[in-house]
């Protein structure tokens, strides 16, 4: 169950990498140099999160907590990056969706803290599989979305569509989590 979790929520940050710059080009016409300072400025947001936020945070509120909180705050980032109407927007909700980033490492510290240390290189392997598998269908399923979405034939006219199918994949991750994982996991 925990990696069908992990399948969902790897598929949803593919919103993001498969179509950024297609989504930026479509949605608000950006150059390339705009492209690019926005991807470092996620870069940026993500180091800040996952190199010194998340040790913290997991210590206040705990592993399990914090596999919610990310999984909440990335689907929260991708739904106001499919509706997001204006480009300095993408900036502030970048902010935001880099806290998605304390679900991966936390929920990765759970599965390895249930299973023997003799068991540690078959789960690396399984969610290493698991991040193959997601690299390979989730640009697929997204850019096929936004295709979909943004071709004049079509009577919707949505770019953000991506980032929306991001946000019920991350919210789902969320329902699996909730059957899988203990409560009182810290």
């Amino acid at each position: 169950m925990v990696g069908r979790c992990a399948f969902c929520d790897l598929c949803s940050s593919n919103a993001t990498h498969a179509n950024w710059s297609f989504f930026t080009i479509e949605k608000f016409g950006w150059s390339e140099l705009e492209i690019g300072l926005s991807l470092s400025f996620v870069g940026v947001m993500v180091a800040i999160v996952q190199g010194g936020l998340v040790g913290p945070i997991v210590k206040k509120i705990g592993e399990t907590n914090a596999v919610y909180t990310g999984f909440a705050f990335n689907a929260f980032g991708l739904l106001m990056m499919g509706i997001v109407s204006q480009s300095w927007m993408v900036y502030a909700v970048i902010v935001p969706y880099a806290f998605g980033g304390l679900a991966g490492p936390s929920l990765q510290s759970i599965m390895t803290n249930q299973i023997p240390k003799n068991a540690q290189g078959e789960l690396q392997g399984g969610l290493t599989s698991v991040m193959t598998l997601t690299a390979i269908v989730g640009p697929l399923l997204m850019t096929g979305i936004f295709r979909y979405y943004t071709n004049p034939v079509n009577d919707i006219y949505f770019p953000g569509a991506p980032f929306v199918m991001g946000t019920f994949l991350a919210i789902l991750a969320i329902f699996i989590v909730s059957r899988s994982l203990p409560r009182s996991s810290s």
